[in-house]
């Protein structure tokens, strides 16, 4: 297997675990056993399995790479920057170069919808495999049910934070009347008991932005 230039040879239960995680995230063979190699030095120190470190470092990375988008979307439409316009002005062409699309993409407010209907669609999943991890065996799968949740309560995160990018880009005017209706619909068809439902506030906010 090669890593960023440098060549391992694997054994069977790197290969098992690396394919676990694989079929978990579903990510690339390749992508998931660099992120399990990863965490082979913490699993020891960490008590936890290397395939649940791995989930958990792929976890991680996609918030603080949300997290790290949202402060640069709310540093670029925002004025509490405008004593220092050059800084928002260089935030501003960051930001315009995240959202560039080549011709026949889709916008970047519809990627970030299209994100949070997947991330619905792995909650769904994760739901599906609580349960039936908790009827085999609590016992003997508490490190599976910590493992769900944890990615559970992440995901959840991750939906709230691409909804506040959705509201950012519609502040800015990059998203059409078509994403409003796009919107309308998701609210229409969710459970008024679902968790990923934005909160009222939020809500005026971003169909006033969109309006």
């Amino acid at each position: 297997m090669d890593v960023a230039g440098d060549t391992y040879s694997i054994n069977e239960e790197f290969k098992q675990g690396a394919l676990k995680v694989a079929d978990d995230l579903d990510l690339d063979e390749l992508d998931a056993a660099r992120i399990f190699l990863e965490v082979q030095d913490e699993t020891d120190s960490s008590g936890r399995s290397a395939i649940t470190n791995a989930i958990v470092r792929f976890h991680q990375r996609r918030k603080h790479l949300l997290d790290c988008l949202c402060i640069l979307f709310r540093m670029s439409v925002e004025d509490e920057d405008d004593d220092q316009p050059d800084v928002k002005a260089y935030v501003q062409g960051i930001v315009s170069q995240i959202i560039q699309t080549q011709a026949g993409s889709p916008t970047y407010i519809k990627r970030c919808f299209t994100s949070m209907g997947d991330i619905k669609t792995w909650l769904k999943v994760l739901a599906e495999k609580l349960s039936g991890a908790a009827i085999i065996n609590q016992g003997q799968q508490q490190d599976v049910l910590e493992t769900i949740e944890y990615q559970r309560v992440s995901l959840v995160k991750q939906h709230e934070a691409l909804a506040t990018l959705a509201f950012y880009l519609a502040k800015e005017k990059n998203a059409t009347s078509a994403d409003f209706e796009n919107v309308l619909e998701t609210l229409r068809l969710a459970d008024k008991y679902d968790n990923l439902l934005c909160k009222p506030s939020s809500n005026t906010n971003l169909i006033g932005s969109l309006s």
